[in-house]
């Protein structure tokens, strides 16, 4: 049985919480649930909802309090619908992305109880409890019922049928209740839609359709335009019928007299793919056939948007051939008849790209202008430090205590086992101390990065040492460091994070070593690696060619080596979590 929350546990209101951070208790009412049970990148399995206990009818789900809930054993996930009022005790507020996030990880027991409308409105309404059962406390209960009956008057979050009886308290009784958690579709079940047949925002669709456009929008996402000639009333209104240009564009890609280069009307239903899939869409053409599935749609400024989230098991995204798929068939007979229909507009746009087609190709590329956020410097590896120059003089420093903010990948890293990543604090220190007290264990290791921006023609990649010391690491990882090698879970918690930072390089890595290969690095090859943000800080240590690094004095004479100012450059990664 579960015990009773203890007072360290507080029972709080939603707009409370959004404020809070720790171990709380809440009660609230479902108004979302974000694309049913899904699998992480370890052993767990995840469901995304968010709760409110106010303002319930104002359409809103932002203004709530989002929750990630983890269970080894997916039966043991809370089985929320919209609508639903329940109580979480004990979950982990923390901030995410600037944002409140109440989060339940897989090892933590967080009782929950759901409360959900009864068939009979005489009837009293009875809890569903899990993990595992438990009593509620009259507080608690009071708390929950007084939302269920204020729902009774709310409609704006209930789901379109009416959920059946609950006849048991029990967790255990949840096989043979009609409330069923919900669950991923297959791939093969979800439902096949055409553009102009989109009637709601938060559904999930396959469709088949032509790339008119494919933007790059950073090295995380790809927004696609695409169409399957049939309009929705939903969707924004780009090019008139006499080519003038755009009505407008959100993401003001588009030159407002530029002449779209799809359907006019209402025709074009924008995409943001995220990776993997954004790398694939990179590659697609003007005009090419592709099949999207699992798109997510979404509802900004009145207007139908889609999205493909980040699925590391699935590519959501695929060349479809009208010679062979039946669905194809039908865009490629559509689009003839679409075009048939708009003569004139067919020829301005074979007359644009014949034009294009003219163009000589052996330019050279312009560099695209860098975008800096105000405050911030840009991050040029191998560079030169630039100073102050007075009267003339030029002076030459070794380093300069800066801090950057940069886009980077990993490609490689040190130590080669993740079991040394972790070392004792006093390792360097007499061993007769480290005797008398338990060893305390810090980070330590270091990260090869590479610039993720696109190098000039034929040069390399820049690619620098990134050193990550104890505080970093934990603001990093959000885990302590411990002895690795004998901490098989804290080791299991390590790889998952790092998965998320460099993907496959750990495995690539290993094959390489026992190969035996002289030249690792050379042959890892491509890894999985995503680019992401990180804060860079610059800065000195005493070079290593004096006898003793130790005895080190301003007051000595310089080192004797060429071009050593008696420091050595280095740079470190600071501020910069792994969100999983």
């Amino acid at each position: 049985m579960v015990p009773p929350p203890t007072s360290s546990t507080r029972l709080l209101d939603i707009p409370t919480a959004l404020t809070s951070s720790g171990s709380v208790s809440v009660v609230g009412v479902v108004v979302d649930v974000f694309g049913g049970v899904w699998k992480s990148k370890g052993s767990s399995s995840c469901i995304t909802f968010t709760i409110k206990d106010s303002d319930l009818n104002n359409g809103h789900t932002w203004d709530g309090l989002k929750i990630k809930y983890f269970k080894d054993d997916e039966s043991q996930l809370p089985p929320v619908q919209n609508g639903d009022v329940i109580l979480l005790r004990g979950i982990w507020l923390r901030q995410f992305n600037g944002k409140p996030l109440g989060v339940v990880a897989q090892d933590r027991n967080a009782p929950w109880a759901i409360f959900r409308h009864h068939a009979d409105p005489t009837a009293t309404a009875t809890p569903l409890c899990g993990p595992v059962p438990f009593e509620l406390t009259h507080p608690e209960t009071r708390r929950c019922r007084a939302l269920l009956e204020q729902m009774a008057g709310t409609k704006k979050f209930r789901d379109e049928t009416t959920p059946t009886v609950v006849p048991s308290a029990s967790y255990n009784a949840l096989e043979s209740t009609s409330i069923s958690t919900p669950r991923s579709r297959p791939r093969g079940q979800r439902e096949f839609s055409l553009i102009k047949d989109i009637r709601r925002p938060g559904t999930f669709v396959d469709i088949v359709c032509e790339i008119i456009k494919v933007d790059t929008r950073d090295s995380y996402k790809t927004l696609a335009y695409v169409t399957d000639y049939t309009s929705n009333r939903k969707l924004r209104t780009y090019a008139s019928e006499d080519g003038v240009g755009l009505e407008g564009d959100q993401y003001n890609y588009q030159s407002w007299k530029t002449t779209w280069p799809g359907p006019s009307g209402q025709m074009t239903l924008p995409v943001l793919l995220w990776e993997p899939h954004a790398s694939y869409a990179r590659d697609l053409l003007k005009g090419e056939f592709v099949q999207l599935t699992n798109v997510r749609i979404k509802e900004y400024d009145s207007k139908f948007e889609g999205v493909i989230h980040t699925d590391q098991d699935n590519i959501h995204i695929e060349l479809v051939d009208a010679a062979s798929n039946d669905r194809a068939k039908e865009l490629l007979r559509r689009k003839e008849v679409y075009w048939k229909q708009n003569p004139k507009r067919k020829a301005a746009e074979e007359a644009r790209s014949a034009s294009k087609a003219k163009k000589p190709r052996n330019k050279q590329r312009k560099p695209a202008e860098e975008r800096r956020e105000e405050g911030q410097h840009p991050l040029v590896l191998k560079k030169q430090p630039s100073v102050n120059q007075n009267d003339g003089i030029s002076y030459r420093l070794p380093f300069q205590n800066l801090s950057y903010r940069s886009t980077v990948r990993v490609v490689d890293f040190f130590p080669p086992k993740l079991e040394d990543f972790a070392v004792p604090e006093d390792s360097s220190n007499d061993r007769r101390w480290l005797n008398e007290r338990p060893i305390r264990w810090e980070w330590r290791f270091c990260l090869l990065v590479e610039s993720a921006t696109s190098p000039p023609a034929g040069q390399p990649r820049e690619r620098m040492k990134l050193y990550v010391d104890n505080n970093s690491a934990q603001c990093l990882l959000s885990l302590d460091a411990c002895d690795l090698r004998s901490n098989n879970g804290v080791l299991k918690d390590l790889r998952e994070k790092l998965f998320i930072l460099w993907g496959d390089l750990e495995e690539k890595k290993t094959q390489a070593a026992e190969k035996c290969e002289q030249d690792h690095q050379r042959k890892i090859g491509p890894v999985s690696s995503l680019a992401f943000d990180c804060c860079i800080q610059e800065y000195g240590v005493v070079c290593g060619h004096r006898a003793s690094v130790n005895d080190f004095d301003e007051d000595e004479a310089e080192c004797t080596q060429d071009d050593c100012f008696g420091w050595e450059q280095r740079y470190a990664m600071f501020q910069t979590t792994i969100h999983s």
